[in-house]
């Protein structure tokens, strides 16, 4: 029997799912990252992993469109109270409350309460709070799927957001398990990489003892520091204080921390695995000055099936909107992985001998004039 290869092995949790005898499960890595096991001696050789695999392998190249999405968007959300709530536009926010006021259930990444950053299952609009903003952190799936199956079972209509690769796992699990998906929908988004769950948790740690307080708030991306453009990480404490910065963001887009199959992603590319692809809109402003350029956030919106097309006109006029061209929406993770730095391996190992912060003043910003210094001297080197 199969798994995938650790390389592009994302953590979607489909093979465990796939398994009737429960011979799978899943095993944290030195980093962080959870990896999926096989119990030999549970496992009784169905064959159901391996199907898993060639279906999830086989999974772009039979997509309904290959070459480009069927129509592309900008999009803000008409109700200005969503739309500042949301990351972006609050385009997703109008899917999710179409979906719920049909009598649906939503599956998004929310944070626990611990802060750790979960997928959960969502009936109610007055809930839908718990799945705003990004999390820049990969998500745990934890029983989803098997929630979402017993769904779609019960004839509800469910919509799942997440990764690609989280998307292209289920959708090969449903197809393997021959669920009927007429009443399932997806949303991925443009993706950046998901970063290490345990650098995640030691930040929330480090913070919370640099402020001497519990955390109540998380925001990884604040809109009301500087607007949409301007990436900023908040924190809240107990003791009332706020943490107002960049000291996980630059960690963030060091790539330093960054799954293993973020760096080989199938899914860079225009031909996505979901229904509807999400992003944020950059770059907008420039071709629509007068129109969208209030730096409150615009969402992007890629129509990738026919089911999706059906889907997004169903919610159109709570939208403003306006097609875009290929030249418009274009981003670099729509053409190629995130760039993995060459001290990758070292930071990792410097890591796991030190602390958080001590790895934080050698390999990022939060080092100061000294480390800018020693990165631009190791870049002329080409050793970063």
């Amino acid at each position: 029997m199969k798994l995938c290869d650790r390389k592009h092995c994302s953590g979607c949790k489909a093979c465990i799912s796939v398994c009737p005898v429960n011979a799978i499960n899943m095993q944290l890595d030195e980093r962080g990252f959870l990896y999926p096991r096989i119990n030999e001696e549970q496992c009784i050789k169905c064959g159901l992993c391996d199907r898993l695999i060639d279906t999830l392998s086989l999974h772009l190249k039979s997509h309904e469109h290959v070459n480009e999405p069927i129509i592309a968007y900008a999009v803000k959300n008409k109700n200005e109270e969503k739309r500042e709530k949301s990351q972006s536009g609050g385009l997703f926010c109008a899917l999710a409350e179409n979906i719920i006021n049909q009598n649906g259930v939503v599956y998004g990444a929310g944070y626990g309460e611990d802060f750790s950053v979960q997928h959960m299952r969502i009936s109610k609009i007055s809930n839908l709070y718990k799945l705003n903003g990004s999390k820049y952190v990969q998500s745990n799936l934890n029983n989803c799927l098997e929630n979402i199956i017993a769904d779609l079972k019960n004839n509800m209509k469910v919509l799942f957001s997440g990764t690609p690769c989280q998307v292209a796992g289920i959708e090969s699990l449903l197809k393997v398990k021959k669920i009927d998906c007429t009443n399932f929908y997806s949303c991925d988004f443009i993706c950046h990489g998901v970063p290490s769950p345990l650098v995640y948790r030691d930040f929330l740690n480090f913070i919370s003892k640099k402020y001497n307080s519990n955390i109540i708030k998380v925001n990884l991306r604040d809109k009301n520091e500087g607007g949409w453009h301007n990436h900023v990480e908040t924190i809240e404490f107990k003791n009332s204080k706020k943490h107002t910065g960049k000291i996980y963001v630059n960690l963030f887009y060091s790539n330093l921390c960054l799954r293993e199959s973020c760096e080989n992603c199938l899914y860079t590319h225009i031909n996505r695995p979901a229904d509807i692809t999400m992003a944020d809109c950059w770059g907008i402003e420039k071709k629509y000055p007068e129109l969208w350029n209030d730096n409150k956030g615009i969402s992007l919106a890629l129509i990738q099936t026919s089911k999706g097309e059906k889907f997004f006109d169903s919610i159109k006029n709570s939208l403003d909107k306006v097609e875009l061209m290929k030249d418009v929406y274009m981003q670099p993770q729509l053409m190629h992985p995130s760039f993995v730095p060459v001290q990758k391996n070292n930071f990792w190992k410097f890591y796991k001998r030190n602390d958080f912060e001590k790895s934080l003043r050698k390999y990022t910003e939060y080092g100061g004039i000294k480390f800018k210094i020693k990165r631009k001297i190791l870049k002329m080197l080409k050793k970063w």
